[in-house]
C-alpha cells in the first residue's frame, strides 16, 4: 500500500531511520558499505531500527513507521529500497557514491536533492555518525520540504501505481 502521512504524522513515527538488509554477501565491494550501518557505532543508536533478515510483516510495519529510510548501494548502484521508501512516506539516505551517475532516471528533470538526502561512502564509513548529525540537526522546514517533495514523487514513481505518469 501507498502510505502518505502528513508531516505531522511523519514525525510522530517511532524509528528515525531505517534498513533491513539479506545476510549475504555482495558484489562490486557492496558487502562492507551495505553492513556498515548495522555493524558500526550508527546502528546502536536510538531510533536507529537496522539489522539483517526479519519477518515481511514486521519488516512493513517498521518500515512504515520509519522517518528515514537508508537505500544503500548494493550489485548496482541503485537499489529497490528507493521504491519501498517512497512508498511509505520515508525520506530515501542515499548512501552510494554513484547514485547520481547511473540510478537516478530524469535527473534532468527532477531535482533528486528535493526528496532525498545523500552522504557519501567515503564519509560515512570513516566516521557514522556523521549521517545521525545531518539527519538528527537538520532544520525542520528542510524535513518538511522533503517529506512533502517525497509525497509528490510518489505517483509518478511509483510505476505499478494505476494512473502513474511515468512511461
Amino acid at each position: 500500500r501507498v502510505v502518505r502521512p502528513s508531516f505531522e504524522e511523519w514525525q510522530q513515527r517511532t524509528n528515525t531511520v531505517f534498513l533491513h538488509i539479506r545476510n549475504t554477501s555482495f558484489a562490486w565491494g557492496a558487502t562492507d558499505i551495505r553492513r556498515a550501518p548495522i555493524n558500526s557505532s550508527f546502528g546502536k543508536l536510538p531510533g536507529v531500527e537496522v539489522g539483517y533478515d526479519i519477518p515481511r510483516k514486521r519488516w512493513v510495519s517498521e518500515l512504515e513507521q520509519s522517518k528515514f529510510c537508508l537505500v544503500v548501494r548494493g550489485d548496482t548502484p541503485s537499489s529497490h529500497a528507493l521504491y519501498n521508501a517512497i512508498k511509505v512516506g520515508c525520506v530515501p539516505v542515499i548512501l552510494s557514491d554513484t547514485h547520481s551517475l547511473f540510478a537516478q532516471p530524469f535527473s534532468m528533470q527532477l531535482p533528486w536533492s528535493l526528496f532525498t538526502v545523500t552522504i557519501s561512502e567515503h564519509i560515512f564509513l570513516s566516521d557514522p555518525l556523521a549521517l545521525a548529525r545531518v539527519l538528527w540537526q537538520m532544520p525542520v522546514n528542510q524535513m518538511r520540504v522533503l517529506v512533502s517533495n517525497v509525497q509528490r514523487i510518489a505517483q509518478p514513481a511509483l510505476l505499478h501505481k494505476p494512473n502513474g505518469t511515468m512511461v
